[in-house]
């Protein structure tokens, strides 16, 4: 189950989805956590189309794009925490 701050972060990268490297986060995020029927439209496949001729082959692109995922979800989990502690 994703919690809020997943949910924003997969909202955030649809609304940025017009660069290549915003289109794969969005694409693998959807795969990664199983959203496939909310996420996964046509407009998502297209852009995932955009992304594909760039990376050896599918498989590649997925690689690629779930580690900058998971960096992208462990910098807003830190930046997360710091948030309170810098506020102090």
């Amino acid at each position: 189950m994703l919690d809020r701050g997943h949910l924003d972060l997969i909202a955030s990268l649809n609304a940025l989805a017009s660069t290549r490297e915003h289109c794969a986060w969005a694409g693998t995020l959807s795969l990664k956590f199983g959203h496939e029927q909310r996420f996964m439209t046509a407009s998502m496949r297209a852009m995932g189309e955009l992304v594909l001729p760039h990376f050896e082959n599918e498989l590649e692109w997925q690689r690629r794009a779930t580690f900058e995922v998971l960096d992208r979800i462990n910098l807003e989990r830190i930046i997360a925490k710091a948030a309170p502690r810098a506020a102090c």
